[in-house]
């Protein structure tokens, strides 16, 4: 007996009379005998003793002046029982395409198995514990009928999946490992461990071109040197699934680094996509289900580099440059190399007003410097004005173009290696050849002064090694040659020149 109408609901009441079972209903003063319904409206239809017509009422209102409290659910039992149908599913509400279990709870040893899925891509199946998919939208009732030697019970639940527009699927984890750090063009997050061991964060979003490459770069805690693992997902055909061929593997840099490099398929659809990074200590990756780390999803877009300008850009950091070949020597950590191919290092470049407040227009994050300094960066061809330039690296000071460089034409080239006087107010160094970007401004604040030194004193101290902020020189450890430029440049209190 469920002593409030609260406990047991008319989709209950339902599902009873739909399985042959009446009800009693339980009134204040009476008990009467529910039957049948109406689903608009909630109408109850039901016997109630003093004649024999048929007779209704509103779901958990007054019948005849007394007030309905309270419902008795009669289930008889055999001798020698048939079964009784219970069952359960993994998921109620889902996105079209997405695949459902449902699990058999029935009772009294069935041995056959008899569903029905209203709206399912197999509408029927004898299995106990069947999968299923639900390819369109809408709203679907599921039934199952169970049989035994001494008979049969069915029960059906309406409008129980509640299927919607397509969607990514999820990936949960249990944090054995979790990401920190992801750096992919735009995307820069610093993160701890996701509840559940899955999070979408969609407030940050890179863009990409066809034919274009991109590195990526995956901090992670809690590592299983020689077990974990680090995996990226891009839906380059935006099919809103993560097709095995879409996969990337990425490198283990360091302790607790991976890095990779991204080569956008040339015939990638363009528009609004979806990137997913995995790290786990499985021996596989999984786009959906369970994994033993942790998984983020994070938007970008992908655009036909037919409708973009291009922009190149030559720049030598102080701390790689090798001044013999006149060449960039690669960033390293304790195990080799950061990137893989000629990748040196990553820049950023921003373009901003060419009159003050010389605000920013647009911006390209960690994009590939190589061993000749060049920088290729893409932007919508939309960019027709004249703008100043601003090149950042990781632990150099920020340097602006000398005069602001019109982007009329679909392509442009900047060279700040020739002459100091390509940066503004000749905010480079000079070895006599060749035009450097100062280096020495670790935590990024527009100077190399006394913080710097102490950051890069600490780690040199501690004997700390990897792919550093205080690594000048990106030889993977960082030591007394890093302080010294440091030092050189805080001492002429080198810092940021802009108009």
């Amino acid at each position: 007996m469920y002593g409030n109408v609260t406990g047991f609901t008319f989709n209950q009441f339902m599902e009873e009379i739909d399985n042959g079972r009446p009800v009693l209903i339980q009134l204040a003063g009476h008990c009467v005998l529910g039957f049948g319904y109406d689903q608009s409206g909630q109408y109850i239809y039901l016997h109630d003793t003093w004649d024999y017509s048929v007779h209704s009422m509103v779901w958990g209102q007054n019948y005849a002046g007394m007030l309905h409290w309270g419902v008795t659910v009669l289930r008889l039992a055999a001798d020698y029982e048939p079964p009784l149908a219970e069952f359960t599913t993994s998921s109620v509400s889902i996105c079209a395409g997405e695949m459902v279990q449902f699990q058999d709870y029935s009772l009294y040893s069935p041995e056959s198995w008899d569903w029905t899925f209203e709206g399912a891509q197999n509408q029927t199946s004898g299995e106990q514990h069947p999968y299923v998919i639900y390819p369109e939208t809408g709203v679907f009732s599921v039934s199952l009928t169970v049989t035994n030697a001494y008979g049969y019970d069915s029960k059906i639940i309406h409008s129980l999946i509640n299927v919607g527009e397509p969607c990514y699927c999820q990936v949960n984890g249990n944090g054995e490992v979790f990401i920190e750090e992801i750096r992919f063009g735009n995307i820069i997050s610093l993160t701890n461990y996701s509840q559940g061991g899955y999070s979408m964060i969609d407030n940050l979003s890179t863009m990409v071109y066809a034919g274009l490459r991109y590195p990526i770069l995956v901090r992670v805690s809690s590592e299983t040197p020689g077990i974990s693992k680090c995996g990226v997902w891009l839906d380059w055909n935006r099919d809103m699934f993560f097709d095995e061929n879409e996969l990337i593997v990425l490198d283990r840099a360091g302790a607790g680094l991976y890095t990779g490099l991204v080569l956008v398929p040339l015939n990638s659809v363009t528009g609004g996509s979806r990137i997913r990074v995995q790290v786990n200590n499985d021996s596989y990756f999984y786009a959906c289900g369970v994994c033993s780390g942790e998984t983020e999803d994070y938007p970008f877009l992908i655009e036909d580099v037919q409708s973009s300008k291009q922009l190149m850009v030559k720049v030598f950091p102080e701390g790689l440059f090798q001044h013999g070949p006149g060449l960039l020597s690669k960033a390293k950590t304790e195990l080799g190399n950061v990137f893989p191919d000629d990748i040196v290092d990553v820049v950023s470049i921003e373009l901003t007003e060419a009159f003050a407040p010389f605000t920013q227009v647009f911006s390209s994050q960690n994009l590939t410097l190589n061993n000749q300094g060049l920088v290729l960066m893409r932007l919508p061809s939309s960019f027709n004005g004249t703008y100043y330039l601003i090149i950042r690296h990781r632990n150099s000071i920020a340097t602006w173009s000398a005069t602001a460089i019109s982007f009329e034409g679909n392509s442009q080239f900047v060279d700040f290696t020739t002459s100091i006087s390509s940066a503004y107010g000749q905010n480079l160094l000079s070895d006599g050849i060749n035009a450097l970007l100062y280096a020495g401004d670790i935590n990024q604040d527009g100077s190399v002064n006394v913080n710097d030194i102490i950051i890069v004193e600490s780690s040199a101290t501690t004997f700390q090694m990897g792919y550093l902020l205080e690594d000048i020189n990106g030889d993977g450890l960082i030591d007394a040659e890093d302080l010294i430029i440091v030092d050189n440049h805080a001492a002429q209190q080198t810092g940021i020149i802009s108009p």
